[in-house]
């Protein structure tokens, strides 16, 4: 079979396009996979109903041999876990908003209320889901809002962190709080907290468990 390397893929509607130049051969190819390509002006077309046949048969295949734990929870490591996994976060945080609706609880360490804002699904969606262990820490959510613990110094003064400058979801804040909730039969996880600029409100961050706590 002749090779089209370096060659642009365009979908319009159903066909999918490859240009092609001058030279390249007209007439019908079949790739290693049986996938059918015919050239037509020259330009090689993927036939339509193949193609959706072959994504929605990886699809089909993929999802039924992925490996999920009983809240549904793809507990692989490949890019297609931690797909799931993002999805996930992103699911269950819509729940709890629904669940929520003043989205906020009150922290007993940081005696103030915790907000979860878009920022907080974003931030946490793209870090816990690399991780199988961090994503179910985010079942946790309303549990580690509430008792998560501030670090203090030997004064009881809070511990606060300087977000970093090159870290753009974090310039919104004037102070970062690190705080802990160990969960029982689960291990610790850590709750990063963000006090707005201005307001002073209390952003919930960032969730991830402790691997090796």
């Amino acid at each position: 079979m002749k090779k089209f390397n370096a060659a642009k893929v365009v979908c319009r509607g159903f066909g999918c396009f490859k240009n092609l130049t001058e030279t390249d051969k007209i007439g019908d190819e079949t790739d290693k996979r049986g996938m059918k390509w015919k050239i037509e002006n020259g330009k090689l077309k993927i036939f339509w109903w193949e193609l959706i046949f072959f994504v929605v048969l990886r699809r089909f295949l993929y999802r039924t041999l992925m490996e999920l734990d009983n809240n549904g929870i793809a507990n692989g490591d490949t890019k297609e876990d931690k797909k799931q996994r993002k999805q996930f976060i992103i699911d269950f945080y819509g729940r709890w908003i629904v669940a929520n609706p003043t989205k906020r609880l009150y922290n007993n360490s940081l005696e103030a209320f915790i907000e979860i804002r878009f920022l907080s699904l974003e931030e946490t969606a793209g870090h816990a889901s690399l991780k199988y262990k961090s994503t179910v820490a985010v079942t946790f959510l309303s549990e580690i809002i509430e008792n998560a613990v501030v670090t203090r110094d030997k004064s009881g003064n809070i511990i606060a962190e300087t977000p970093r400058p090159n870290v753009k979801n974090q310039s919104r804040f004037s102070r970062l709080f690190i705080m802990q909730y160990e969960k029982t039969d689960f291990g610790k996880i850590k709750l990063t907290v963000g006090e707005l600029r201005g307001s002073k409100q209390n952003i919930q961050y960032c969730i991830t468990a402790i691997e090796n706590g």
